[in-house]
């Protein structure tokens, strides 16, 4: 099992690699106001859930957990490259 500084670590590394994935690479415009603001990892590091919140009016948080599920598969893919 990893320790636990790792699993900070590692959290800390998702949450800055999705931040600049929303910010350069997704092209969709719910995700302009979107504030990723926390990330556990699990242990054993297989899992990880990812916490954010919207700073904008315009976009209902079902719209926003729905482009989120869209995504998911780039952003899996995206954080295997870079980690």
């Amino acid at each position: 099992m990893a320790g636990t500084s790792r699993v900070y670590r590692v959290a800390d590394e998702i949450q800055r690699l999705i931040v600049t994935a929303i910010r350069k690479k997704v092209r969709n415009p719910k995700f302009q106001w979107v504030s990723i603001t926390s990330v556990d990892v699990s242990k054993d590091l297989s899992y990880a859930k990812i916490y954010y919140t919207s700073l904008s009016d315009t976009v209902s948080q079902t719209d926003l957990a729905e482009a989120f599920n869209k995504a998911k598969g780039f952003f899996r893919s995206y954080l295997a490259q870079e980690l």
